[in-house]
C-alpha cells in the first residue's frame, strides 16, 4: 500500500557566516548610518512548538506533542530592497539559541538594515549569502518519509519575519543588554539607537487528519421539492435506501501545494486534475505526469487490481440511518499540506484548500432504493411505495434534481470534498492556516456520489472539521452531495 509523505522546505544558493566570537554579535558594518537591534522570537516558547509528524500515517497526531523542539534558527538582515547585508546562525554561537527563544538578542553596529527574516530548522540544503536578495531565494521541493526519525524530531520548518523594524527610544544605545539576554563589551558606535525586529514563527506545514469515515449503508433521503405541477406537492416524496456498501479503493489529496513559497510569501500554482481518467490508474495518482501516490494519496493496489483500502463494520443505527465505521479505532487517514502564506503577517489567500477524492468501487451488490409517499395523499398513506406510472415518471425525473440515481459506470465512483466548514450547517466557510492540525469526520451516503473528480451542478458533503493548534480546529469537509 502506499502512502502519503510530508515535504520539507529547501532553499538553494547560499552560505552561513559567523560573527567574529561567540559573545560578541556586534557587525562590522563599516560606513554610513548604525543601528543596534533587537531581535526577538515568539511563536517557539514550551507548550505550545508544534513540528513533528506521527511516525505512523494511520496514527493521528495531537497538540502538545514535540514541544520546545525548535533546534536552530538562522537569521537574514535585509536593506529595503531586500539584499542581505548580514547573516546569523544559533549552530554557530553556543547559547545563543537559548537567547533568542528568551527574551531576545542584540545586536549592535548594524547598518542599513530594514528588515530581518527567520528559518528555524532549516535543512542542512539552506543557506544563504551576503549580497545575495531575499526576493531571489526559492524554496526547492524537497520529500521526507513520514514514517522516518527525522520527520518525528524537528523536521518541520518554521519561518518568520518583521519587515516594518521600529525604534524602540530617542536615546543612544548602551553598550549592555539590561535584560542579561546576552552581555556585549563593545563600545557602540555613535549615532547607533535601539530598533526592535519583532518575529512570529510558523509551521510551514498544516495536516489534515481523516479521523473517521462513515457510510450511510441504510436511510431515507431528504423530501423531494416542489414541481409546477399542481398534483405534485413539496415534501410528497421521499426515498429509502438500503445495502449501500460500495468498496473503498483510495483517498486522493488534490489540488495542492508541492511547493512551500519563498520568503516573500508568494505562491506557486497548486497540482490538481479534474478527472480521474489516465490520472488514478496502475496504483499512481498522477499529476502533470509526475506519480504523487507516495506522497498525496493512500491506496490498496496489489497484482494489478485495487482492493479494499478499508472494511465495513458492523452498522450502528442513529435515528433513520444506519451507519457502518470504515476507520480502524485510533486511527486516522492523515495528509501533511503546505498552506501558502504571508510569512510576516501570517495570513493565508483565499482559495488556498486543497480538495480530497473518496474512490469507491461502481460494481457492488445488494444496493436497493425505493420511493416513498412521505406525506399522506388522496388514496396514498405515508410510507407507500410508490406504483403509479405517472407519479413514477415525476420521481424519476426529481431525483436526478437531488443527485440520488447511483450513476451507471465501468469503473469507479468518487465522494468529493471540495468545500471546508466550521459548521455543520455548512455556512461558514474554512480557509485553512498554517501550523494547524484540521480533525475531519466524513459521512458518505448515496446522494454523495459523483461520476469524477469534478461534476457539474452537484452538491458538497458537508463534513465537520474541529481545527487545533500544531495547533488543532474540528472542520466540516464539504463532500459532493
Amino acid at each position: 500500500m502506499k502512502l502519503n509523505k510530508f515535504f520539507l522546505l529547501g532553499m538553494a544558493g547560499l552560505a552561513f557566516a559567523a560573527c567574529s566570537n561567540e559573545d560578541d554579535v556586534a557587525f562590522n558594518a563599516g560606513d554610513g548610518v548604525n543601528k543596534t537591534m533587537v531581535v526577538s522570537i515568539a511563536g517557539i516558547s514550551s507548550g505550545t512548538t508544534r513540528a513533528t509528524a506521527p511516525t505512523d500515517p494511520w496514527v493521528k497526531d495531537e497538540a502538545g506533542q514535540g514541544v520546545n523542539n525548535i533546534n536552530k534558527i538562522f537569521l537574514a538582515f535585509t536593506d529595503a530592497s531586500g539584499v542581505v547585508k548580514y547573516v546569523y546562525n544559533t549552530e554557530d554561537h553556543e547559547g545563543s539559541l537559548a537567547n533568542l527563544k528568551g527574551n531576545g538578542m542584540k545586536f549592535t553596529n548594524v547598518e542599513d538594515v530594514t528588515a530581518v527574516y527567520a528559518v528555524a530548522n532549516a535543512p542542512a540544503s539552506f543557506n544563504l549569502a551576503v549580497g545575495s536578495n531575499i526576493n531571489s531565494v526559492n524554496t526547492q521541493f524537497s520529500e521526507q518519509s513520514i514514517n522516518t526519525v527525522g520527520a518525528k524530531n524537528g523536521g518541520v520548518v518554521y519561518v518568520g519575519g518583521d519587515t516594518d523594524i521600529q525604534p524602540l527610544a530617542s536615546e543612544p544605545a548602551e553598550g549592555f543588554n539590561d535584560d542579561n539576554t546576552h552581555d556585549f563589551d563593545t563600545e557602540i558606535a555613535d549615532g547607533s539607537y535601539y530598533y526592535s525586529a519583532a518575529i512570529t514563527l510558523r509551521p510551514i506545514l498544516s495536516r489534515i487528519q481523516i479521523n473517521s469515515v462513515k457510510v450511510a449503508i441504510s436511510g431515507e433521503s431528504n423530501t423531494f421539492p416542489a414541481t409546477s405541477t399542481a398534483t405534485i406537492s413539496a415534501g410528497q416524496y421521499k426515498y429509502t435506501w438500503s445495502g449501500f456498501e460500495p468498496s473503498l479503493f483510495g483517498v486522493y489529496l488534490n489540488n495542492f501545494y508541492s511547493v512551500f513559497t519563498d520568503l516573500t510569501g508568494v505562491a506557486s500554482a497548486p497540482l490538481g486534475e479534474d478527472t480521474y481518467q489516465n490520472n488514478i490508474v496502475n496504483g499512481q495518482w498522477l499529476l502533470d505526469g509526475t506519480d504523487y501516490a507516495d506522497h498525496a494519496a493512500y491506496i490498496s493496489y496489489a497484482e494489478d487490481a485495487y482492493g479494499d483500502l478499508l472494511t465495513y463494520g458492523e452498522g450502528v443505527a442513529e435515528g433513520a440511518i444506519t451507519y457502518s465505521e470504515l476507520m480502524p479505532e485510533g486511527k486516522c487517514i492523515g495528509f501533511n499540506v503546505f498552506v501558502p502564506f504571508n510569512i510576516v503577517t501570517g495570513t493565508t489567500e483565499s482559495d488556498m484548500n486543497p480538495t480530497i477524492h473518496f474512490q469507491f468501487d461502481s460494481k457492488f451488490s445488494g444496493y436497493t432504493k425505493t420511493p416513498v409517499y412521505a406525506i399522506a395523499t388522496g388514496g396514498h398513506n405515508v410510507g407507500e411505495e410508490v406504483t403509479d406510472p405517472e407519479e413514477l415518471a415525476y420521481v424519476n425525473g426529481a431525483e436526478e434534481n437531488i443527485d440520488l440515481t447511483l450513476p451507471l459506470m465501468n469503473d469507479y465512483m468518487f465522494a468529493n470534498i471540495r468545500n471546508l466548514y466550521t459548521n455543520e450547517a455548512a455556512s461558514d466557510a474554512l480557509q485553512m492556516e498554517p501550523g494547524k492540525i484540521y480533525n475531519m469526520n466524513v459521512v458518505i451516503n448515496p446522494v454523495n456520489m459523483q461520476y469524477d473528480l469534478t461534476v457539474q451542478e452537484t452538491n458538497n458533503v458537508v463534513v465537520t472539521i474541529d481545527v487545533v493548534d500544531f495547533s488543532e480546529q474540528t472542520i466540516y469537509p464539504g463532500l459532493d452531495e
